[in-house]
């Protein structure tokens, strides 16, 4: 993805508001929780597609606000509407409400995003950077499983068998970001969003089809994470001129943490797990910011958060962990507090409420 100026409210924590039913369901055995109840995921839901969806277009625009900002003017129209790995976030926040409502309405919204990607990308495979079409195979998978859909299947093979294309032995094994270049001097990196975003694929895919040449991907890719990118629970973001460059993007864990715990679902090795639970605990007492997550700017980073949500809630929910729960919570509630009048959460700038509703502590789990 490239790191650009994007001045817009950011939504990819509205995924936490879609957890809220199974997460407040979960905890709430445990005495300190606030009362957040499944209306406010309605409410943002709501407010989500009222701001950024178009339903005409069957595609999602880039700023609430639907103007062209002139400093980015990347996407369909110069920039009205989301480029290529903004709109699979917007995708994927459709399935965060699907998975949970099975909403006809959401039904429609899948139809009307998957052709209007096509109808902005018909050469899909051209784009430079091996992320961004992996975020679209990961969550065409995920709309499979989802509808049963067979094109969405078909269309997130052919995006991650193209991705896959550019593993390479350099610098330990790995799948390049950029597809336009590669080679130990050129100008790329193997970084987490490529590697991590492909392990997870990967995982979903061996679910959807059985075929075990995925689950060896999985694990292929994971091993070169782990064995290149996992520091005592702190997470490296990239490799370029063979150099490990520390940089704590919160999904880079999440991503980590996420294929780590899908292998250990499908293997039942535990050291799968242990690797999950540490990074999840190392990202939280090192990376959040007294309980909360950070806001990590108006770049591709305020995307990050759903990211990371999504496997954290998850390992919460099917772990019962209750100090994963505790913690999620606790950011849920603060983008509730965080609302603008548009109902989004604007995390652009200092939030007006920052409270901590409990304290939160992290221990690694034997």
């Amino acid at each position: 993805m490239k790191k650009y100026l994007k001045p817009v409210l950011v939504f990819s924590l509205f995924a936490l508001a879609f957890l809220l039913p199974s997460l407040t369901a979960h905890a709430a055995r445990t005495q300190g929780l606030p009362n957040i109840k499944s209306t406010y995921a309605e409410k943002s839901y709501n407010s989500f597609l009222r701001s950024y969806c178009d339903p005409k277009k069957g595609y999602f625009y880039m700023q609430s606000d639907h103007n062209i900002d002139p400093t980015h003017q990347v996407g369909p129209e110069n920039g009205r509407y989301s480029d290529y790995w903004w709109e699979a976030q917007s995708f994927d926040l459709v399935l965060d409400h699907y998975q949970r409502t099975r909403s006809p309405r959401d039904h429609k919204i899948i139809e009307q995003a998957y052709y209007g990607f096509l109808k902005a990308y018909p050469n899909y495979l051209q784009n430079d950077y091996n992320d961004d079409i992996g975020w679209w195979a990961n969550y065409l998978a995920r709309a499979y499983q989802l509808t049963g859909e067979k094109k969405f299947l078909v269309t997130s093979q052919k995006m991650f068998n193209f991705i896959l294309g550019y593993e390479d032995s350099n610098f330990g094994g790995g799948i390049w970001w950029k597809n336009t270049e590669t080679g130990p001097n050129a100008d790329n990196e193997k970084n987490v969003a490529t590697n991590g975003t492909a392990a997870m694929t990967a995982t979903r895919l061996y679910r959807i089809t059985g075929q075990r040449h995925y689950l060896n991907t999985a694990t292929r890719l994971f091993s070169f994470l782990k064995d290149n990118y996992y520091h005592n629970g702190r997470i490296v973001d990239r490799i370029r001129n063979g150099q490990p460059i520390f940089q704590d993007w919160i999904y880079d864990y999440g991503q980590f943490a996420n294929a780590s715990f899908q292998l250990y679902r499908l293997t039942g090795k535990r050291e799968y797990y242990l690797l999950a639970d540490k990074t999840y605990d190392y990202s939280i007492k090192n990376v959040a910011q007294d309980g909360i997550l950070p806001a990590e700017g108006n770049y591709d980073a305020g995307g990050f958060k759903g990211i990371y949500v999504r496997g954290l809630a998850e390992f919460a929910q099917k772990t019962h962990s209750f100090k994963y729960s505790r913690f999620l919570q606790n950011n849920a509630y603060h983008v509730v507090m965080n609302q603008n009048s548009q109902g989004l959460a604007a995390m652009t700038g200092p939030p007006k409420h920052r409270k901590q509703l409990f304290k939160v502590t992290v221990r690694h789990q034997a």
